[in-house]
């Protein structure tokens, strides 16, 4: 086992969302594999960077609008519905209107500001991979109407409209899978950051299928959003009415039909991809074109400015850096490690984890400052860390940002 001695303190503030990878349905064990972890966390981490949208918190409580949510299992492949009531005895959709029972009672739902769910999992697919977002299910109409419920978050309101309490990736777990991103593809295999970065996208609402704010703005067959539009001529200086989708029901680009540059900001994972200025396939094409010496792709310019166009915030630029200061690692008494760092009173910081630096993810919860000089004891109960414990690693980075 390798430790750090030092570490970074970095004082510049946090991207507004944060994507949080929950593993409860991958019912056949996927992830259990540290590697295909650490790559859709670092997927994951890729869309948090580059999106600043600010979604409200979620605290639903076993009451009278008993809110479901519905996914698509990931290890199943069965539409569900989630309720936030505690039962079915209690579930007022159940006991007042005779509705059916949810197939899940979860008590509550409390997901912090900012924080955006992404259930993974894998099966026997087809395809590589399948994403979307989570829908609202059943429900009476004020959870669907009300822009602060669980659904919307602020962010819009309505039936159709985009659910933004999170979104679903089941991945194909037949496929010849490369998950480190430290290293390239061989022949035979496939990037799964890649598809990763593609089946999130559709958990955002990109090319999904029943969402208003995707579908409005495709008009005989062209995606006919004007910040996509602006964005592409800009980048190529060829001037049209619309980007092509796939049609018949499928709401991808059209492929083979339009490239992109990378989008620059939020440290994209360059190894293996065209690199920075040079064009590529858009990432949320059906079918890019890793036969053709390109192993890795990485989100552009034209997929982000469609996100803008259905309603999400992207950045404009890195966050410049703030004041560094060095911070050390020591053993507890019973062994342990412990990160120590400098703080302000009343601060609040954000703590991530990395296996291999670049790839950070987000010990929840934030770390609230305890005076001058702030601990937090790696493994510490009631923090979920998804790089797991320092002793079964072979080597674990460490970074804090105050927020």
């Amino acid at each position: 086992m390798r430790w750090l001695q030092t570490l970074v303190l970095t004082t510049c503030s946090l991207q507004a969302l944060q994507v949080r990878v929950d593993y409860t349905y991958d019912s056949r064990g996927f992830f259990d594999n540290p590697d295909a972890r650490a790559a859709v966390e670092a997927a994951a981490a890729r869309w948090s960077r580059v999106i600043s949208t600010s979604l409200l918190p979620v605290n639903a409580q076993d009451d009278n609008d008993d809110a479901r949510f519905s996914l698509l299992h990931p290890g199943t492949g069965e539409r569900i519905q989630v309720s936030t009531a505690a039962g079915p005895g209690t579930d007022a959709l159940v006991t007042d209107v005779e509705q059916g029972e949810a197939d899940i009672y979860i008590g509550g739902l409390q997901v912090p500001e900012d924080e955006w769910i992404l259930y993974v999992g894998a099966r026997p697919l087809e395809d590589t991979g399948r994403g979307g977002p989570m829908a609202g299910g059943l429900n009476f109409g004020e959870v669907f109407e009300d822009p602060n419920s669980l659904l919307n978050r602020g962010f819009n309101s309505g039936v159709d409209s985009l659910s933004v309490l999170g979104g679903t990736v089941t991945f194909d777990e037949n496929e010849n899978w490369h998950f480190d991103l430290t290293s390239l593809p061989q022949p035979g295999e496939i990037d799964f950051y890649t598809i990763a970065l593609h089946e999130i996208g559709h958990g955002f609402g990109i090319a999904a299928r029943g969402v208003d704010e995707w579908t409005d703005l495709v008009v005989n067959n062209r995606f006919m959003g004007p910040q996509t539009i602006a964005t592409y001529q800009q980048e190529t200086g060829n001037s049209l009415p619309g980007l092509l989708v796939a049609g018949g029901g499928d709401f991808h680009w059209r492929d083979d039909t339009y490239d992109s540059r990378i989008f620059p900001f939020g440290d994209p994972i360059l190894l293996g991809t065209v690199g920075r200025g040079n064009f590529q396939d858009l990432i949320m094409e059906p079918g890019l074109s890793i036969t053709q010496g390109i192993p890795r792709f990485e989100l552009t310019n034209v997929d982000l400015a469609s996100l803008r166009d259905i309603g999400w915030s992207t950045i404009t630029s890195d966050a410049a850096a703030g004041e560094k200061i060095t911070i050390e690692l020591t053993r507890s008494s019973d062994g342990g490690l412990v990160l120590s760092f400098p703080s302000e009173p009343g601060a609040t910081y954000r703590l991530q984890t990395s296996e291999s630096i670049g790839n950070w993810v987000n010990v929840s919860p934030l770390l609230q400052s305890e005076g001058e000089t702030t601990d937090w004891a790696d493994g510490e109960a009631g923090f979920d860390d998804p790089v797991g414990s320092a002793q079964f690693l072979r080597q674990k980075f460490f970074r804090v940002i105050k927020q």
